[in-house]
């Protein structure tokens, strides 16, 4: 429960002005239902569409550098109990 709603909406556009998407997210929610703020369904859009692309384009990065294994190819004969002796 949010006690302060003018103050969680000044602590997340802090943290969304860096960049970080979850903020990003959460700030366009407050703008979306008018929490702390106005409705504005303009700028709770923007903000929810950059914190996706900005999730996504993270996402990308980190597995284009070989952190993240590379994606397994299944065949189309695998079941789904034959598939847990894959995981990691």
């Amino acid at each position: 429960v949010m006690k302060d709603p003018e103050r969680a909406l000044g602590e997340l556009t802090v943290a969304a002005d860096s960049g970080y998407a979850p903020a990003l997210y959460r700030l366009g929610l407050l703008y979306r239902d008018g929490v702390g703020t106005h409705p504005d369904h303009r700028t709770a859009a923007r903000l929810i569409y950059t914190a996706c692309r900005t999730a996504l384009s993270e996402t990308v990065s980190t597995a284009s550098s070989g952190s993240i294994p590379a994606r397994r190819k299944f065949s189309r004969r695998r079941t789904p109990w034959a598939l847990s002796s894959l995981a990691p």
